[in-house]
């Protein structure tokens, strides 16, 4: 699909297209992005090194709007690649299949990815690898790979962190300290006192 002389230019498109005006416009302008960089300069010079985002979330795999089978995928993005071929299905991974939505439960997802966890370990230990790119011949190598993020909605949030997304104490930053009310009128809890986090103008 790509020539191997191009696949150390993708691998290294971050470290030369970074914004300059202060602005997050890319995954590289990020603070997360900046911390790893700088805590560990040696994994981001290397360019064999590999930048992961985990993603997963529940889905109903046969179009049918019943809660009767749903199936929780874990997919890793290859972020060291450039914004435009990160969700390619060609680089997407899928790394672990959860079936069905009773199973999944915050009691035991901790059993589901603990096989995962320990993969990733092994993986920012650093594998043996072969680089099949060189025209010349295989090149061996120690590749290591780092899982910078995680992507998902709020209720797998709550799952995956393993904190409370919903009641009395739906906030995770705020914990029990989230001034929350029950509504008769609309039938669910209400979260008030936000405004604190704002400046005293602020148009909101």
């Amino acid at each position: 699909m790509y020539k191997c002389s191009s696949l150390a230019k993708l691998m290294s498109w971050h470290n030369t297209n970074n914004s300059n005006d202060g602005l997050v416009c890319l995954v590289c302008d990020s603070k997360v992005w900046k911390h790893v960089d700088i805590t560990w300069p040696n994994f981001t010079t290397d360019l064999h090194n590999i930048k992961l985002g985990l993603a997963l979330d529940g889905v109903n795999p046969y179009f049918d709007l019943s809660t009767n089978h749903f199936t929780w995928p874990i997919f890793f993005l290859h972020y060291t690649l450039p914004p435009w071929l990160t969700t390619k299905r060609f680089f997407v991974m899928l790394a672990l299949l959860m079936p069905w939505k009773e199973f999944v439960r915050n009691e035991n997802i901790d059993v589901y990815l603990e096989p995962l966890l320990e993969k990733l370990e092994i993986l920012w230990r650093g594998v043996r690898s072969i680089d099949m790119t060189k025209l010349e011949g295989s090149e061996a190598f120690v590749l290591r790979a780092l899982c910078r993020w995680s992507l998902h909605d709020y209720h797998a949030y709550g799952l995956f962190v393993g904190c409370q997304v919903k009641g009395y104490t739906a906030c995770p930053l705020c914990g029990p300290n989230v001034d929350t009310r029950h509504s008769i009128h609309l039938r669910k809890n209400v979260y008030l006192g936000h405004r604190q986090y704002l400046d005293r103008f602020h148009p909101y």
